[in-house]
């Protein structure tokens, strides 16, 4: 049953992998009108920022599950485990784009929200890298 769970785990985590590696060159591909180099700027740094936050959360996500395929006991916590770390990956990623949509729209630049599926271990959370029109 362990071998199963760890085959499941990796296969998941490696395909979480390539999205998030080729997710970024998309992202910055659709940046075609001219825009200030500052909101450019920021607009990378908070994408960079969205998908370490995600990394992370995947990273964090794979240890829990491990631990507690080790402890059966612990697989009750595990679901609790892992809505609270996506929650917490939506709230912080969301208060980083929230800050740079409202920038932006100052300069009258507007961000359109597009969320992205994270799975950590068997949820699903969306997550908001933005494009800009």
């Amino acid at each position: 049953m362990f071998k199963s769970i760890k085959k499941s785990v990796s296969l998941i985590f490696a395909m979480i992998c390539v999205f998030a590696l080729s997710a970024p060159v998309v992202f910055a591909s659709e940046i075609t009108v001219d825009l200030d180099e500052g909101i450019i700027s920021e607009i990378y740094k908070t994408n960079a920022f969205v998908f370490k936050a995600i990394d992370k959360a995947e990273s964090k996500a794979e240890k829990l599950v491990n631990q507690s395929s080790l402890n059966e006991q612990k697989e009750e916590s595990l679901d609790d485990s892992i809505n609270d770390l996506g929650n917490k990956l939506v709230t912080k990623t969301d208060k980083e784009v929230n800050k740079l949509i409202e920038k932006a729209a100052e300069q009258g630049i507007e961000i359109e929200r597009t969320y992205v599926e994270v799975m950590l271990h068997d949820k699903i959370f969306e997550v908001d890298p933005m494009y800009v029109h």
